[in-house]
């Protein structure tokens, strides 16, 4: 059995940031993730030659309006441009009807990271020096006691004072707790939905951003589908175009037709931006409802929400003192979004810490 000052579950952007924080306070960390890489729902493809391709999760920050990401973009000193907005959007009605290029709402304080989200992990796995990383090892349970906490695995135990549980709170719930978690704390965490959980992302490479060309701004908004919102991905370091869309197909339709959903897409980018869309350098498609360890069941019932401010009560300390919930729903000024992982990671590390155990 290893032993630390504090075990991080969950190796995210928010289980990341905490790692950091406590490095900070001179703490020794366990990061333990059950994927075999780092970032959770950061992360981005790469093209044949290992260049930004395009981003699997989210792909803007708020700058302006999230103070948090203000500070950790500069902590890490990691450059940001505004989204490309220039140039009509389109309206697409679907087949039977001709596209309508317009002015659409701007979006306004909508930043990128150059070379995609995924910078911003590698920054923060950067940042570490003391802290034992662990990964494709999922936790199975929990163990709470006087002494501390006990973390196990399916090959090994780890023990700690503190744990912080940077992984959603739906998935948290179902860990394996002694003693068993209070019916009330239980009820919150399921009752979170889990951000991104039911969503499916197609990013489109091409040689140029040939829509620029014809003065759009490669932004689409769709009644058809099968993307529901497309936007313009380019990054400032590539000369090649980027693509991305929101899928609007839901779940079970995206897996009964997963054979036809490419053919429907470039089907779909072709009647919005001409022939040119066919000459697709790279596809792909990535659908976070297939990833078990991000999406639990329940965030499959029901249509797709944004998580709201959290349960009061996961903001707390639980188990006298012992035990933080720490990943992006449990924010309450951005949850579930990069700056909401970020608010979390800084306020579960300074309330665990606050308790003198």
């Amino acid at each position: 059995m290893s032993h630390f000052d504090a075990i991080v579950i969950g190796g995210g952007l928010a289980g990341l940031a905490a790692c950091v924080l406590l490095e900070e306070q001179n703490l020794s960390a366990c990061l333990i993730e059950a994927r075999g890489d780092l970032g959770g729902r950061v992360r981005s493809f790469t093209d044949p030659d290992g260049g930004f391709a395009g981003d699997a999760g989210p792909s803007w920050v708020w700058p302006g309006y999230q103070p948090t990401v203000a500070r950790w973009l500069k902590r890490l000193d990691l450059p940001i441009f505004e989204q490309y907005t220039q140039g009509s959007g389109l309206l697409d009605y679907g087949p039977q009807r001709e596209v309508e290029a317009r002015m659409l709402p701007h979006q306004a304080g909508s930043y990128r990271l150059e070379g995609g989200t995924a910078r911003l992990v590698a920054a923060m796995a950067d940042q570490l020096s003391r802290t034992q990383v662990i990964l494709n090892t999922p936790v199975t349970s929990s163990a709470v006691d006087g002494n501390g906490v006990t973390v196990t695995t399916s090959d090994s135990t780890h023990d700690a004072p503190r744990v912080l549980v940077a992984m959603p709170p739906r998935l948290a719930a179902r860990l394996r707790w002694t003693p068993a978690l209070p019916a009330a704390l239980k009820q919150d965490l399921t009752s979170v939905p889990t951000w991104m959980a039911s969503q499916a992302k197609v990013v489109l490479r091409y040689d140029r951003p040939f829509w620029r060309d014809k003065g759009l701004s490669g932004r689409v908004l769709s009644q058809a589908g099968p993307c529901g919102e497309i936007h313009d991905l380019c990054d400032p370091g590539s000369k090649q175009g980027i693509l991305f869309g929101f899928l609007n197909w839901p779940v079970e339709m995206r897996q009964l037709r997963a054979d036809a959903l490419k053919h429907a897409v470039l089907d779909q980018l072709t009647r919005c931006f001409g022939p040119k869309a066919e000459a697709v350098r790279g596809l792909e498609i990535f659908d976070w409802a297939q990833e078990p360890f991000t999406t639990d069941a329940l965030d499959l019932e029901g249509p797709f929400r944004h998580p709201d401010p959290p349960p009061r009560r996961l903001q707390n300390v639980q188990c006298d003192g012992r035990v933080m919930f720490a990943c992006a729903e449990c924010s309450s000024q951005s949850p579930g979004l990069i700056d909401g992982a970020l608010d979390a990671a800084e306020q579960a590390v300074a309330r665990l810490l606050a308790h003198r155990l």
